[in-house]
């Protein structure tokens, strides 16, 4: 459904996804993202603030730097979801992730 012709179908998919919160959506969510309709692309940003998790929150931070107009507080709140959801993890850096390992 996420790669249907139909919008509505994408939309729905896409609203599930957000709601099951499996990351197994996340890289067609991500696809979605430069969906042709607006509701779309608005209902697959929610769906990767639900599913949080790293690859979800890198791919929001991403699109956030080249989000069509309007969109910026959609972004913003899925954001803020998804780092209320993940804790420390949405702050997190792949950087800080090294030094963690490097101490051990």
């Amino acid at each position: 459904q996420f790669y249907s012709d139909d919008s509505e179908f994408r939309f729905e998919a896409a609203t599930a996804a957000g709601n099951i919160g499996s990351e197994d959506s996340i890289e067609p969510l991500v696809a979605l993202l430069d969906d042709d309709d607006s509701h779309v692309i608005l209902a697959a940003v929610a769906a990767l603030g639900e599913i949080a998790g790293r690859e979800a929150i890198e791919a929001l931070k991403e699109f956030a730097g080249r989000a069509p107009e309007g969109m910026d507080e959609a972004v913003a709140e899925a954001l803020e979801v998804a780092k209320d959801t993940s804790g420390p993890l949405a702050d997190a850096d792949d950087d800080d992730d090294d030094r963690e390992m490097d101490d051990e």
